[in-house]
């Protein structure tokens, strides 16, 4: 990589990971809230600590897949914000396998609540 920006999100819940997760790219993703003028295609690495209990934060390597320049006037999903949305690039297999816990975990309660 040829100096990336970096990102460090430290996920507060399972709930707060669903929200941001985006489970549409080949090995998943995240959408960040931003200002910052992303380029598609910049290189990021994330900083990532996940709300299951280790508190060890994961370095993982992702690029700038897309861009929401601003808000739309109504917001109906979270990419609707003015941010980046970032793909993971060969995420470790342990990661997405405390992501995909996480989030049956969230799921899991959603279907409870309901």
């Amino acid at each position: 990589m040829s100096n990336p920006k970096k990102i460090t999100v430290n996920f507060k819940s399972a709930a707060q990971l669903a929200e941001y997760y985006l489970p549409f790219f080949k090995d998943g993703g995240f959408f960040f809230t931003t200002d910052y003028a992303f380029k598609l295609h910049d290189e990021i690495v994330l900083k990532l600590t996940l709300p299951d209990g280790d508190q060890t934060p994961i370095e993982v390597n992702g690029t700038i897949a897309f861009i929401n320049p601003r808000a739309k006037e109504e917001i109906l999903q979270i990419c609707d914000i003015q941010g980046s949305g970032v793909a993971l690039t060969t995420p470790p297999s342990y990661l997405m396998t405390r992501i995909n816990a996480l989030l049956r975990m969230h799921n899991a309660t959603q279907t409870t609540a309901s």
